[in-house]
């Protein structure tokens, strides 16, 4: 018996001594991977003419032909401008005169343009052959004021000359036609002429008066201004008579008076209107005595 387990026990320790050696190797740790460098933040130069303390670029540039065939770079200088609720707008703070590259004069300004295309235009406003300077000026309800400088031949430079709103030139005539609103109701057509001065002068005016007109058209009256004051020269009233006609009644001074003096029968429409028959209205003479004191009853 003590002989059959000593064999046991030598058997057990042989096949322990033929098992293969078992390990737990643990895995290798992935390779890394590769380095991928990360772009550094490449900062985007703004536009060349910004101005790093102002914020000022140029909005609009625009040639002029001056005097002696001299052309020149007129810069408007500014800025986009924003307030909450309202739209874009662009200030401009000056206007830089260049000759062959060269800074020739800066025009200080304050206005706004409500579009850098619109900021900056040349015309001749004086009608002497030279480019003048038309800046916007502010953006209003009404018709917006331009402010104007013109070309001095003599000093080789623009000068300030003046303000207006709706400004045309008509070379033709000599004159500038300005059309504005002058209040909710009625609008103005204005005629201005250079004086012996120089100096702009006003010399007609044209008001349509929605107010006191009729339901489709305005009442319209003419103004001359022959020393410096405007007088009412014509008025015209047009209404539809009880045949179906428009007519015109056309009033002018009479005796101190607005008087009818023609009536004028008009054909058309969308406010393109002619003349086809005119009636003459012959005002009813004054009394001789009309200027004569009425006598006094005796008591």
């Amino acid at each position: 018996m003590k002989r059959l387990a000593i064999l046991c026990m030598l058997l057990a320790l042989l096949t322990a001594c033929a098992a293969p050696e078992v390990r737990s190797t643990p895995a290798e740790p992935p390779a890394p991977e590769p380095d991928v460098p990360v772009p550094e933040l490449e900062i985007q130069p703004g536009p060349e003419d910004i101005d790093p303390e102002t914020g000022d670029r140029v909005l609009s540039t625009r040639e002029a032909n001056v005097s002696g065939g001299r052309v020149l770079r007129l810069d408007a200088v500014g800025q986009a401008l924003t307030e909450p609720g309202s739209s874009v707008r662009y200030g401009i703070r000056e206007v830089r005169v260049y000759e062959d590259g060269a800074l020739l004069q800066t025009l200080a300004a304050d206005a706004q343009s409500p579009t850098v295309e619109a900021a900056l235009a040349v015309r001749d406003m004086n009608f002497d052959g030279a480019d003048d300077i038309d800046l916007y000026g502010q953006i209003t309800r009404n018709a917006d004021p331009h402010y104007y400088y013109l070309w001095d031949p003599e000093a080789g430079a623009y000068a300030y000359a003046f303000t207006l709103r709706g400004a045309e030139p008509d070379p033709d005539a000599g004159e500038i036609v300005c059309t504005y609103r002058q209040d909710s109701g009625t609008d103005c057509t204005d005629r201005l002429r250079y004086g012996e001065g120089g100096a702009l002068e006003t010399v007609g005016r044209v008001t349509r008066d929605w107010k006191n007109g009729t339901e489709d058209f305005p009442l319209v009256d003419y103004y001359e201004f022959p020393d410096g004051e405007a007088v009412l020269v014509r008025e015209e009233f047009t209404d539809y008579n009880d045949e179906g006609l428009t007519v015109r009644e056309v009033r002018e001074p009479v005796n101190g008076e607005l008087t009818p003096v023609r009536l004028e029968i008009l054909e058309g429409e969308n406010e393109e209107f002619h003349v086809v028959r005119t009636e003459e209205i012959t005002p009813e003479p004054l009394p001789e005595n009309a200027d004569e004191p009425e006598p006094v009853p005796e008591a």
